[in-house]
């Protein structure tokens, strides 16, 4: 059984399990917060759409990662905290419940209903990765951060639960194990985006960042300083990237460097937004293109031929279409983009597309920000951008959650507890 490393002010390990990329993270706590000791990326093999595929070739990557960044901090672990987008994520409200008699509210009774909390069980076929508690409930009251010395006859406490399908927990589980490493916390990847990228005023106010990867987008949901939702669509960086190669006849590492040099999701001609009334832009969200272009411009591809430019955006922006309409239907289905404000925050490799942030601002009426982690020091200059965005946040969220039994990953037997779709109902009536 996966275990909570011993030492957790030790240095410690993350590593980030992308569909395109693994990124290892080894940090060591100190007085003054964290310090980035090394560091590794590996091309991810094994694995598509955050699920595994290939035992042998997933367990593999996880092994030549970890070592890379063993050698780069010139230490060794034994303990590895995950972090993925895949698994299925979802969050479930649970309520547990005590009565009291005495008619004071004691430490024993917070600590009698932390017990009962403990108890709770992911539904069949889940396993449990994370918990927290979203407020405690003195005969019915709502929103009651510390009930110590309340009066009141029973003491009950809301319990937010983030749960992963069983078979891929154990599986990444199982390929860690292989490698001689043991398992601590496993969060998904959009939640603990968040603590790196967002201001602790977004998260208290509402926001919903998403974390773009390569085979996934990891949706999540902040309010009140706790992560509300998660979710994650299985569609990313690569499958633009697969469109750009079977669309114009170009090998994958082309369509890759031609979607990153040249790609935007501008759009031209009567279609164009009127923000972009001026034409296409000569810097990107994020970086430089190649000289000042417009959309009518042509484009010399690998193979020899020649496009206009508003091709490969339109290739671009159709898959862009169907990732945002999935995400947005997630969201309304759970009834986030109601609740979270009216800002969305973007990071992950996949953001970083031209125009991306103005595009979605123009679709959805809402602020959109691209966000870049923070919180970590050491290795100056070596690792930052949006990629690394849920390694960094998961590295923050083992500090700060080291002794915070209440974030430990629980596997407890299972449920019936339904699960899709209720967070946002229970969320509009309680908060």
């Amino acid at each position: 059984m996966a275990s909570r490393t011993k030492s957790a002010r030790a240095p410690f390990g993350v590593l980030d399990l992308g569909s395109s990329k693994m990124a290892c993270l080894i940090a060591e706590p100190t007085p003054d917060g964290l310090v980035l000791l090394g560091q590794a990326m590996h091309a991810s093999d094994g694995i598509r759409m955050g699920e595994i595929i290939d035992m042998d070739q997933f367990s593999a990557s996880v092994g030549k990662t970890v070592q890379a960044a063993e050698r780069n901090a010139g230490l060794t672990i034994k303990d590895i905290h995950l972090v993925t987008p895949g698994g299925q994520p979802a969050i479930q409200i649970c309520r547990s419940r005590i009565d009291l008699s005495d008619p004071i509210i004691s430490r024993r009774d917070i600590r009698r209903l932390s017990a009962k909390q403990s108890e709770m069980s992911a539904p069949e076929g889940r396993r449990i990765s994370q918990s927290h508690r979203l407020q405690y409930l003195v005969d019915g009251q709502r929103h009651i951060q510390n009930p110590n010395g309340m009066r009141a006859t029973e003491l009950a406490a809301d319990t937010a639960i983030l749960s992963h399908n069983s078979l891929s927990f154990d599986n990444m589980s199982e390929a860690v194990v292989q490698n001689h490493l043991q398992v601590g916390h496993i969060h998904h990847s959009g939640s603990v985006a968040g603590l790196s990228c967002l201001t602790e005023e977004e998260r208290d106010l509402g926001v919903i960042i998403l974390d773009m990867g390569g085979g996934t987008t990891a949706i999540s949901a902040y309010l009140d300083n706790k992560i509300i939702y998660a979710s994650t669509v299985q569609m990313g960086g690569q499958h633009i990237t697969r469109d750009i190669a079977r669309v114009l006849s170009l090998a994958i590492g082309a369509s890759e460097r031609l979607k990153a040099i040249e790609g935007s999701v501008m759009m031209g001609g009567a279609e164009q937004p009127r923000m972009f009334a001026g034409g296409f832009p000569s810097q990107g969200d994020n970086f430089v293109l190649s000289h000042t272009v417009s959309a009518s411009d042509s484009l010399s591809l690998p193979n020899g031929e020649t496009i206009e430019r508003q091709l490969l955006s339109d290739i671009i922006r159709t898959r862009l279409d169907d990732i945002l309409e999935a995400v947005d239907e997630r969201l309304e289905q759970s009834r986030m983009k109601q609740l979270c404000g009216n800002t969305i925050v973007l990071t992950g490799g996949a953001s970083q597309l031209t125009g991306l942030s103005d595009y979605m601002a123009s679709c959805w009426s809402r602020s959109i920000r691209i966000a870049t982690p923070h919180g970590l020091t050491g290795l100056d200059g070596q690792i930052t951008g949006g990629p690394f965005a849920a390694s960094l946040g998961m590295a923050l969220f083992v500090h700060n959650n080291h002794d915070d039994e209440t974030a430990l990953r629980v596997s407890t037997p299972a449920s019936r507890t339904g699960l899709f779709g209720k967070f946002g109902h229970w969320f509009k009536e309680h908060i």
